[in-house]
């Protein structure tokens, strides 16, 4: 899978049936899917693809069967692989390398640099590189590898990552060879990883059995693997604009008539397979007669073409109608050395710090931007080592401008930490909170004095923020906003009580130790047994008001009788007794009696003496209930 960005199209290729490359083209403002296609339709087994988003091609590598008959196999097949490339928007496709050791599995492109890469699995699996046109092959990487399915080119650091299945290894060497390292192992979490891609400091990659993941791209913490809700992720893609950095087209300067493809040197014009380009035309080696009479020099060979016109078929470094024209006469500076290429124009192989299709630049000629110093590599490829302030593979990124958000200013400390100056509305490392949003719909006011924002809410209140937790709680209180009613709600430490934490709490003792449980059984005991005490207090208190209430009387003497006098109202004689129980009444009335007049005091001695030795008679009554003293004072008052 791969991206055109500037054409707006994800590729991608599948071996199963239909098998093929596919595209999608991507409206980028409604992000709505259309225009769905296929590219080189007679391909059916691509195995990866690599897009060339300068010159408009694509490469995939292929391991489509080839058909063999014979007298005595009526039909067998057998696998040929090969690395292809075709256009993306045109007709034209062809098979462009088909002598492999091996499986070409997975397949990079570098277009600023006109080369490719792709990894070869077989007995001793290893990792080719060659010019985009074909040229300059070579074998790059052949140590460590067992089965290479991931491939990625990192322009920013200018090294070539791969990924091993078989050894659940992550490792990169520079885009010259050297350098190897092994950068992420199963020590870190990586467990079969088979597709990769890089972006910034980061490889995201997928596999069968674990799905996405990410780390960082020089091994520096753990494999965090991402969740992406799909089953078996084998393929990972990230799309950037600045990952397909632009660049001229130098095909731009070709008529070519089948295609253009890069090389280190520019471009060059090619053939498809079975075709050899004569004079700027792809002709078919079949056509070759001997009866063409021409002669050709520097090895040339005479040709019949289609139209049945001879012309001299010429090795790559010759030219002209009998190739008398050497390419390579002075055609190389610099001490450059000239390479004949089967696919047109010869080629030079540079020494070390020249470059260009004469060799006539040399490799710094304005490579690094912005102060950078320039070195070559052994590879003969420039490297830029910038300022403080710059970054990027040719220093042409401004560090402030990419790292930091609200701000253009910034600082360069002495371990390399980038420190952004903020402006005074902006916070953060990067500078990229803004401190207005604690207003929440308050005009946010910038103080230059205090350097800092304050806040003219909407309830009238002045005060760095909005948030109605602001200084809601104190004393180290932990506020909180309930989430049914958005009212502030403090969390008290333990020293400490209140709405607002504002009250020292009760000091402690051991009744506050008393759990739930021990309250809930002593507080009825103690209900219960205060009614008991107050039942028994009140009965007592009933009892004592009864007594107090009862006449203590002494009994009159009289003639060694005991008589008593006393108000029947007050049911002296019997404790209890009641004379509405017994039907009699204080006070009656008989017809039948001359008076109705009755002394109960009369009465009452009347009814002892009847039981006493000595009859009433027999007692002088005045006498006997009188004192004397009393009794002349009645009769001086008679009288």
């Amino acid at each position: 899978m791969d991206l055109y960005y500037q054409g707006e199209i994800i590729i991608w290729s599948t071996q199963f049936n239909p098998g093929g490359i596919f595209y999608t083209k991507i409206h980028e403002g409604e992000r709505r899917q259309s225009s769905n296609g296929v590219i080189c339709p007679e391909f059916k087994r691509p195995r990866d693809i690599a897009v060339d988003w300068i010159a408009g091609n694509i490469y995939w590598t292929d391991h489509s069967r080839m058909h063999w008959f014979s007298y005595y196999t009526t039909h067998w097949t057998s696998l040929r692989y090969s690395i292809n490339v075709g256009q993306i928007n045109g007709p034209n496709c062809t098979r462009l390398l088909t002598n492999m050791a091996g499986e070409p599995y997975a397949i990079a492109v570098n277009p600023p640099k006109g080369m490719m890469y792709w990894t070869v699995i077989g007995d001793h699996s290893h990792i080719e590189e060659a010019a985009m046109d074909g040229t300059l092959r070579r074998i790059l990487v052949q140590k460590n590898l067992q089965r290479p399915t991931g491939l990625v080119v990192d322009l920013f650091s200018q090294r070539l990552f791969w990924a091993d299945f078989e050894l659940s290894v992550i490792g990169s060497v520079l885009f010259d060879g050297s350098d190897l390292v092994i950068c992420v192992t199963s020590k870190q979490g990586l467990l079969h990883p088979h597709r990769i891609d890089i972006f910034e400091n980061y490889i995201y990659g997928a596999g069968p059995k674990n799905g996405a993941f990410r780390v960082q791209k020089f091994g520096h913490g753990s494999v965090e693997y991402l969740n992406t809700e799909t089953d078996k992720t084998k393929s990972a893609l990230i799309s950037h604009r600045y990952k397909q950095t632009y660049s001229l087209n130098p095909c731009l300067e070709f008529t070519c008539e089948f295609l253009c493809l890069l090389n280190p040197s520019g471009a060059a014009c090619v053939c498809p397979e079975g075709k050899s380009l004569f004079n700027g035309t792809c002709c078919d080696l079949s056509i070759l007669d001997d009866t063409c009479k021409l002669t050709c020099e520097n090895g040339g060979r005479c040709v019949i073409n289609e139209k049945g016109d001879q012309r001299c078929y010429c090795w790559p470094s010759y030219s002209g109608e009998r190739c008398e024209t050497n390419h390579c006469n002075n055609y190389c500076q610099n001490g450059g050395t000239c390479v004949a290429s089967v696919l047109g124009r010869p080629t030079c192989s540079c020494t070390v710090g020249f470059t260009g299709p004469n060799c006539n630049k040399t490799v710094c000629d304005n490579f690094c931007q912005n102060g950078g110093t320039c070195t070559v590599t052994a590879g003969n490829q420039p490297r830029c080592h910038c300022q403080p302030e710059y970054t990027g593979d040719r220093c042409q990124y401004y560090v402030c401008h990419h790292y930091c958000v609200n701000s253009e200013s910034c600082t360069i400390a002495d371990d390399g930490n980038v420190e952004c100056v903020c402006p005074l509305r902006y916070e953060g490392p990067k500078c990229e909170t803004d401190k207005c949003i604690k207003c929440h719909g308050g005009q946010c006011i910038l103080d230059k004095e205090s350097d800092d924002i304050m806040c003219n809410c909407t309830n009238g209140k002045i005060a760095s923020s909005c948030q109605l937790c602001d200084g809601y709680c104190y004393n180290g209180g932990i506020c909180q906003l309930d989430p049914e009613t958005n009212i502030p709600v403090c969390l008290c430490s333990t020293n400490w009580s209140g709405t607002q934490c504002e009250r020292p709490a009760p000091k402690s003792s051991k009744s506050d130790n008393i759990s739930t449980r021990s309250i809930a059984i002593i507080v009825p005991l103690v209900l219960l047994v205060t009614l008991i005490t107050t039942l028994v207090i009140g009965l007592l208190l009933c009892k004592r008001k009864r007594r107090a209430k009862t006449i203590r009387r002494q009994p009159i003497i009289n003639g060694g009788i005991n008589v008593e006098i006393g108000n029947p109202s007050y049911n002296m004689y019997e404790v209890g007794h009641n004379h509405n129980e017994r039907g009699l009444s204080d006070f009656t009335l008989n017809p039948e009696k001359p008076t109705n007049y009755s002394n109960p005091v009369y009465a009452k001695l009347y009814m002892d003496g009847q039981n006493c030795r000595n009859s009433l008679a027999s007692v002088d009554e005045r006498k006997e209930l009188l004192p004397k003293k009393i009794d002349i004072g009645i009769r001086e008052t008679v009288a």
